[in-house]
């Protein structure tokens, strides 16, 4: 993932595939490419493709709580992971 951003501000954290996988530290995903094989050897995923990137700025608990009340928003609620999960998540 060859950010030319990244030379003009720090970047923090990179979620690569859209808010359901994993985060990943900026500098470990800089020369990485955006394919499956790769992404999965640093322990994320392409997910949806949409590519969430954070500068130095970002507040990681703010963003995590962010996705965190979408979830907890927006879930179906009829299995019993999304149901109680999210509500556990975003509350606590």
């Amino acid at each position: 993932m060859n950010v030319m951003a990244y030379w003009i501000i720090k970047t923090k954290a990179v979620i690569p595939g859209g808010s359901s996988v994993p985060v990943v530290k900026g500098e470990d995903i800089m020369d990485i490419p955006m394919d499956y094989e790769s992404l999965m050897k640093i322990g994320t995923m392409l997910g949806s493709g949409g590519i969430i990137v954070m500068d130095e700025s970002t507040c990681m608990v703010s963003v995590l709580e962010r996705i965190s009340r979408f979830y907890y928003a927006e879930s179906c609620g009829q299995c019993t992971p999304c149901r109680e999960g999210t509500g556990w998540l975003y509350k606590h």
